[in-house]
């Protein structure tokens, strides 16, 4: 986590009106990234989940990410070690809603 905390610092020295959307981005893509993974490693995977801070700003071409079942699968099996508070929950359900693998979400 200490080369993230080194790019979150120089994105918001580097972009300071846009360093919030820009590390949220960032975040979320890498939050989506490690769950993924065979064997992810969970303090990142916490650490990128709670410095998401709005993950209704998370770019159109990375909502329709391609494997959306096994984001969503990833999901629901940290749940428990995600979802930890009021906020937390929140967050985590906006992200199934997106990823939920249904011809019917938006």
């Amino acid at each position: 986590m200490e080369c993230s905390n080194i790019i979150d610092e120089a994105i918001a020295q580097s972009y300071p009106d846009k360093k919030d959307l820009i590390l949220n981005h960032l975040h979320c893509r890498w939050f989506m990234y490690l769950i993924s993974q065979k064997n992810p490693n969970i303090e990142l995977v916490k650490a990128n989940f709670e410095a998401i801070q709005n993950p209704n700003h998370i770019s159109n071409t990375f909502r329709h990410y391609n494997d959306k079942e096994k984001i969503f699968q990833a999901l629901t099996e940290q749940k428990e070690l995600l979802c930890t508070s009021e906020d937390s929950i929140t967050k985590f359900d906006e992200l199934i809603r997106r990823y939920k693998p249904d011809s019917t979400t938006p």
